[in-house]
């Protein structure tokens, strides 16, 4: 519960920051025209998966990348919730 209030914190005074440098106009641009339709299409993506799949309730926003899409990590896959995966489960998982 801290680091969230800690991550606000420092969020907000990035934001001032980035006002002081950029100005209002800039940021309400940024906003409008990236983040918040990155956003949508993330929310909506994982409601897709939750519709399509209602077991990835337990983490959808990774389970929401394929196993071909993921970052490496040295060879070892993941389901997305830590758990390895080993044979015939690669092919569950990218159901």
């Amino acid at each position: 519960m801290l680091g969230s209030v800690l991550l606000a914190i420092t969020g907000a005074e990035a934001l001032y920051a980035d006002m002081g440098h950029f100005g209002t106009r800039a940021i309400r641009v940024a906003w409008f025209g990236l983040v918040a339709p990155a956003l949508v299409l993330n929310y909506f993506g994982q409601g897709a998966l939750l519709i399509d799949d209602p077991k990835a309730l337990e983490n959808p926003f990774y389970l929401a990348v394929p196993v071909v899409g993921a970052v490496p990590d040295g060879g070892a896959r993941h389901r997305g919730d830590g758990h390895r995966l080993a044979g015939d489960d690669l092919g569950r998982a990218t159901r």
